[in-house]
């Protein structure tokens, strides 16, 4: 056999391969059955909205050194009373 004959035979068998794997790879898939349809569920309800909670923390007493602008406190009377009575 010579070289000539050799790379037409690698060639031919390469060709073969590749048309080979083309062909398994574009053959018919099979496709998975449908999930069933899940049944349909009511909405849930609306939560009840909680009432606000609100903490305050304070180090010292009211314009003491850790807090020395009593806005702070008249801030937090002022939310208490109004905002969230």
């Amino acid at each position: 056999m010579t070289d000539l004959q050799k790379r037409s035979l690698l060639k031919i068998a390469a060709l073969t391969a590749v048309a080979t794997a083309a062909l398994i790879g574009c053959g018919k898939k099979e496709e998975p059955a449908p999930a069933p349809a899940p049944a349909p569920v009511a909405p849930a309800p609306a939560p009840k909205p909680e009432p606000l909670k609100i903490a305050f923390a304070y180090v010292g007493p009211v314009g003491h050194r850790q807090h020395p602008d009593p806005r702070h406190h008249c801030g937090m009377v002022t939310l208490v009373t109004q905002v969230a009575p």
